[in-house]
Order: C-alpha cells, then sequence, then structure tokens
C-alpha cells in the first residue's frame, strides 16, 4: 500500500511542475532566439538603424559638394550635436573611411531632420566649409608627397627632424629568397639597403623601404617613449601625484589614437608619434600617465596633466594637426 501510495505522490508532484517547467524553458528559449539571432539577411558589416553609427541615406551638401552623412549616437547622457568634416575610419566595421564626409555626434533618439537642420544654419555652413577646404588640402598634400616618398633623394622624419634618404642596391645570390630591405639612420642620413635577386619594380621597392621604415620607428620609437615615459613619471612620484608606476610602455600600430592606458596601466604610444618633436611626444606620455591615476577626462584629469604640461591645449592641436598624414 505504502509502496502505491509513494508512487502516486510522485506521480502528482510531477503533474503538477512538469507544466510549469514546460512554460520556464520555453520563455527562457523565446528570450535567448529573440535577443540572439540575427537577421539572415544582414551581415555584421550592415549599418542598421540601431546601429551608434550610420550613414544616412542622401548626402549633404557644403555649396554643391555632396559629402556622405555619418550620425553617431553617443548615449543619453549627451546634449549637444557636434559636427566636422572627416577622413580617418568611425567604425572598422561600418566601412566608413573612403574619401572626405561629415561627421555628426548626437544624442540617441535624435532625428535626422533636426540634424540637417542645425548643418544648414549659415554659421555652421561656415565652419564646415573652413573644414572642408582645409582637409582636402591635406589630402592634396599627401598624394603629391606620396609619390616621392621613400624614393632616393627624398627625407624621411625621426624625432621632429627631416634626414635625406640614401637608398642602395644589393643582389641575392638565392634566387628562392624573397627581396627585403633594411634601413637604418647614420647620422643625418637613413641609409636604406634593398637586397633583390631580380629586378624590382619602383612600386615594391618603395613598399620594402616603407616596411623597413615603420620597423625602424617601432624600435626606436619604443625606446624614446621608455626613457621619456620613466623622465616624467619620476617628476610626478616625487611629487606625490602618480604612485603606480606604469606595467609597460610599447609602441603600437593605430589608426585611431596617439596613445592609451589600460585598466592595468599599461601605456601603447602610436609609433609614428616618433616622427614628431620630443615636446609633443611628451604631451602625450604625459597624458597617458595621468590616465593611470585617472582614468577619464575630468578636470582632475586635466590640471594632472597641466602640472607639467601647462600649455597642453596648444600641443594637443599640434599633435591633432598631423593627424592629416597618420590617420587618413
Amino acid at each position: 500500500m505504502s509502496s502505491r501510495f509513494s508512487v502516486f505522490r510522485y506521480f502528482s508532484v510531477l503533474c503538477v511542475f512538469f507544466p510549469v517547467f514546460s512554460v520556464f524553458c520555453a520563455y527562457f528559449v523565446k528570450t535567448i532566439l529573440k535577443t540572439k539571432m540575427c537577421d539572415p539577411m544582414k551581415t555584421k558589416n550592415d549599418v542598421t538603424e540601431k546601429s551608434p553609427v550610420r550613414i544616412a541615406d542622401e548626402p549633404f551638401f557644403i555649396g554643391e559638394i555632396p559629402l556622405p552623412l555619418v550620425i553617431v549616437s553617443s548615449g543619453k547622457r549627451k546634449k549637444t550635436i557636434s559636427y566636422s568634416v572627416e577622413n580617418r575610419k568611425v567604425s572598422a566595421e561600418d566601412g566608413i573611411g573612403s574619401g572626405l564626409y561629415i561627421l555628426t555626434r548626437v544624442p540617441s533618439g535624435t532625428p535626422e531632420s533636426e540634424i540637417r537642420d542645425i548643418l544648414s544654419k549659415p554659421h555652421v555652413g561656415e565652419v564646415l566649409t573652413k573644414t572642408y577646404r582645409k582637409r582636402f588640402s591635406d589630402l592634396k598634400q599627401i598624394a603629391e608627397s606620396d609619390e616621392n616618398i621613400f624614393t632616393d633623394g627624398s627625407y624621411l622624419l625621426f624625432n621632429g627632424d627631416r634626414f635625406l634618404l640614401s637608398v642602395s642596391h644589393f643582389p641575392i645570390s638565392d634566387r628562392r629568397r624573397k627581396p627585403y630591405a633594411e634601413i637604418e639612420k647614420n647620422g643625418d642620413v637613413f641609409r636604406a639597403a634593398v637586397y633583390h635577386n631580380r629586378q624590382v619594380s619602383p612600386e615594391d621597392e618603395k613598399r620594402l623601404i616603407a616596411d623597413s621604415y615603420r620597423a625602424f620607428l617601432k624600435e626606436r620609437g619604443e625606446i624614446l617613449f621608455q626613457a621619456r615615459a620613466d623622465f616624467w613619471f619620476r617628476i610626478y612620484r616625487d611629487a606625490g601625484l602618480i604612485v603606480c608606476e606604469p606595467k609597460s610602455v610599447t609602441a603600437e600600430t593605430s589608426k585611431r589614437r596617439w596613445g592609451c592606458c589600460s585598466n592595468d596601466n599599461r601605456i601603447r604610444i602610436n609609433y609614428l608619434l616618433a616622427e614628431m618633436k620630443t615636446p609633443l611626444i611628451d604631451y602625450v606620455i604625459i597624458h597617458e600617465l595621468c590616465h593611470i591615476r585617472f582614468k577619464n577626462h575630468s578636470r582632475d584629469f586635466w590640471n594632472l596633466v597641466s602640472y607639467q604640461c601647462p600649455d597642453y591645449k596648444n600641443k594637443r592641436k599640434k599633435v591633432n594637426e598631423n593627424s592629416s598624414r597618420v590617420f587618413f
């Protein structure tokens, strides 16, 4: 009798909890599918209406010049609309960055019509026109300089100075080995040695020298950045303003920033900064060192930067003026 009762009790419990469990599972699966599943017709590179970065369907005209309008939703905390003419990528996934375009940063939910109304105001149009001419001039100068850069007799930059590039050619007996180049700074001259076992086209030669030059900047730049970081850290540490030493200071390749400081205090500096003068390098180094104490850009952060770099605004402007060459 007790055996039958026990079986009946277990059966009753199952009858009560199984429907509840089934409903819970169904709701859980529905939620997961709703949030995780994507439309099979869309790829992750598509710019949708819900994307924080999107391209407007119609271009915006500066005079008679149509430019793509890129809209970046910056969250509810942002209360104003900012605008500029840019040529660097906003998002690698969105594929933005070929040619000049208008970049706007707006609060979430701002209608496109309101953005266009603001951009159409006369004083805004003057700013956009002036910026467009500056960007276009930069692009033209870059295109003209790129034709001769990395060729014999051209000039390369290091630590704010221009150095003549001298190119020499050396044959390789091993026909299986690919051509390569080595570059070194010898006094006031960059000497590039191109090794090859066959005729090398001018474009391939420029590419080989450019790769070697980048490797030089990374190696020598990292030594320079580390030395300047050690110098400025000792000053801030002795003043009791920054206690934690950076875990590392390295040179990195970046298309978007001059430097960054991670949460664990690892500082990474764009290797192309090695082309600039020491005072501008120092500004970026000090900027990232101050992020060890303040992981934001608050007033306290800028006060800490100005402790050893009181003219940081002027230096920041000069550093960003070089963005046309680095980030385009």
